[in-house]
């Protein structure tokens, strides 16, 4: 089966709080399962921003699904393309929330401490992504306990 990956950003909407992401990110774990699929959710701002890997047809899938989701706005398609192996295998979908720990990378890639969707290309996304994945720990642990 042919693996690929896909990155997608978009803006929450107005109802999208913190209890809506715990949500999000259950039926996320629970259809990622049994899709095999991984990956990452970073929130931050207001934004979204969603890397997923695995089996080509099921990322489709789910990013068709995601687009129908009223919880999303302005959802952009940012990068797609075939990988030869996951970066995130261990994860069904990690999460990252907003942290101090990730202004470096705002301020490598959005020349922001904000987060900014509008600064991710399909020539940086990737190299986004891997820098988060690089924070994982210490992001998700810092953001959790932080709110």
């Amino acid at each position: 089966m042919e693996q690929s990956k896909l990155i997608y950003t978009s803006t929450a909407c107005d109802h999208c709080d913190s209890a809506e992401i715990d949500k999000i990110l259950e039926t996320a774990r629970r259809v990622n399962l049994e899709k095999s699929i991984t990956g990452v959710l970073y929130f931050s701002s207001n934004y979204f921003m969603q890397y997923l890997e695995g089996d080509t047809g099921s990322v489709e899938e789910i990013y068709s699904r995601i687009t129908q989701d009223d919880r999303h706005t302005n959802i952009r398609l940012v990068d797609t393309a075939s990988i030869e192996e996951r970066k995130f295998a261990d994860w069904a979908m990690a999460y990252i929330p907003q942290s101090d720990v990730l202004v470096p990378i705002h301020l490598k890639f959005m020349d922001s401490t904000e987060f900014n969707p509008e600064a991710i290309t399909a020539d940086n996304a990737t190299d986004i992504v891997w820098e988060l994945y690089a924070q994982l720990p210490s992001a998700h642990y810092e953001g959790s306990s932080g709110g």
